[in-house]
C-alpha cells in the first residue's frame, strides 16, 4: 500500500505532537496566564444595582435613592411622547456615573492581583434618549485543568457556565432575565458534549424579581463554553420583550425598534450612529433627535410638534467636566482618585 504525501504529513505531525506533548504541557504550566474579571461579569449584584429599582425612595420628581445600596439616581424627564392608549415613552436625561473595578489576577507564583478602576459600566449599549436596551452576558466560574475536557490542551474552559439577559430601562434600572428552561441554573462543563457549543438556554427568558417580564428570543441562546479573553463575553439578542401590563417591545440586536400596547397602539424608533434618531407615535407625529457633533454645536436637539403643529426644540448642552469646575479645582487622574489600586494610572 502506498502512502500519499498528505497522509504521510498528517502522520508525521501526529507523531511529533505526541513526542512534544509533555514538553508543551510543562511550558504551559510555567507560562504566566492571567484572567481579567469584574463583579459585573455575568450578572449585576444587588449591591451595585444602578437606576431606580422597586423599593427605591423617591426624593422628588428627578431623584431617587436605592435604600439597599445607597445609589443616587438622577433622571430628568425632557419630553413625553405619546399618542393613543398606553403606548408612550418619556425621553429621559439620565445623569448617573457608575464605576467598576477590574481584577487582573496573574497565576505566576507569588504574584499579586492588579486592581484597575474603570469609569465605564459593563454594558456596551446605553438607553440614551431611547426606551431601553437588551444585552446578554455569558459567563462562568472555575477552570478545568489542561486536557481535562475533550482532550484539548487549554486552560480556557469554564467549569460551570451561565447566560443571562439584562434589560436596561431609560433611567438606568436593570431588569435581569433568566432562562425558563433551567431557571438560571449553571451548567456543568462535564455534562456538555465535546461537539456542543455550550449548554442551550432555549428561547424563553423570565424575571425572578416580581416584575413579570418575559423575553422570547428569535433563536435559541447557548452558553459560551470557552472563557473569552479579556472581559466577559456580551451579545445583543433579538426577539420580543413582554411586560406585565401587556406592553410588547420589539428588540433587534439589543435595540428597541417599536413598542406596542395591548390594544395595538404603537411607537416606532429608528437609530443612527449616536443613538435614537426618530420616534413616531401612534398618531404619526414625528420626534427628531440630533446629537452634539452632528449639527456643528455642542448641544443635543430634540425637535417635536407642539400645539398647532408648530415645531419646538429642546436643547441639551454639553461640555467637558474640566471647563465647569470651580476655580482652584482640576481634574484628577485615576491614580489620584484611587491611590490604593495598583492598576490606577
Amino acid at each position: 500500500m502506498t502512502t500519499s504525501p498528505l497522509t504521510a504529513s498528517v502522520f508525521l505531525s501526529h507523531q511529533v505532537f505526541r513526542a512534544l506533548r509533555p514538553l508543551w504541557l510543562l511550558l504551559l504550566a510555567c507560562t504566566v496566564t492571567a484572567a481579567q474579571t469584574s463583579n459585573t461579569d455575568g450578572t449585576t449584584p444587588s449591591g451595585l444595582s444602578p437606576g431606580a429599582p422597586a423599593g427605591a425612595y423617591a426624593l422628588n420628581g428627578f431623584e431617587s435613592v436605592n435604600l439597599y445600596n445607597g445609589n443616587l439616581n438622577f433622571a430628568l424627564p425632557l419630553l413625553q411622547v405619546r399618542g393613543r392608549g398606553a403606548a408612550q415613552h418619556t425621553i429621559m436625561l439620565t445623569i448617573e456615573q457608575k464605576w467598576r473595578v477590574e481584577q487582573f489576577a496573574e497565576t505566576f507564583p507569588n504574584s499579586e492581583p492588579i486592581y484597575t478602576p474603570v469609569g465605564a459600566w459593563w454594558g456596551q449599549l446605553t438607553p440614551g434618549y431611547g426606551p431601553g436596551v437588551l444585552e446578554g452576558r455569558r459567563g462562568g466560574s472555575g477552570d478545568y485543568p489542561y486536557e481535562h475536557h475533550c482532550g484539548v490542551i487549554s486552560s480556557s474552559f469554564y467549569e460551570q457556565t451561565l447566560t443571562r439577559l439584562t434589560f436596561t430601562a431609560p433611567e438606568g434600572t436593570e431588569i435581569e432575565l433568566r432562562d425558563a428552561l433551567t431557571g438560571g441554573t449553571p451548567a456543568n462543563l462535564g455534562d456538555i458534549p465535546c461537539e456542543s457549543q455550550g449548554a442551550s438556554r432555549g428561547t424563553v427568558f423570565v424575571t425572578a424579581d416580581g416584575s413579570a417580564a418575559t423575553f422570547i428570543s428569535d433563536a435559541a441562546i447557548s452558553d459560551y463554553k470557552y472563557k473569552p479573553l479579556g472581559t466577559n463575553d456580551q451579545f445583543r439578542p433579538s426577539g420580543y420583550l413582554l411586560m406585565r401590563d401587556g406592553t410588547r417591545y420589539r428588540i433587534d440586536a439589543g435595540l428597541v425598534t417599536w413598542v406596542r400596547d395591548r390594544n395595538g397602539n404603537h411607537l416606532s424608533f429608528t437609530y443612527g450612529a449616536y443613538g435614537v434618531a426618530t420616534i413616531t407615535d401612534s398618531l404619526n407625529r414625528l420626534v427628531t433627535i440630533t446629537y452634539a457633533g452632528q449639527n456643528g454645536t455642542s448641544a443635543d436637539q430634540i425637535t417635536y410638534q407642539g400645539v398647532g403643529e408648530q415645531a419646538h426644540t429642546i436643547k441639551v448642552w454639553k461640555t467637558n467636566l474640566g471647563s465647569v469646575l470651580r476655580s482652584g479645582y482640576a481634574l484628577q487622574t485615576y491614580a489620584q482618585l484611587f491611590p490604593n489600586m495598583t492598576g490606577a494610572k
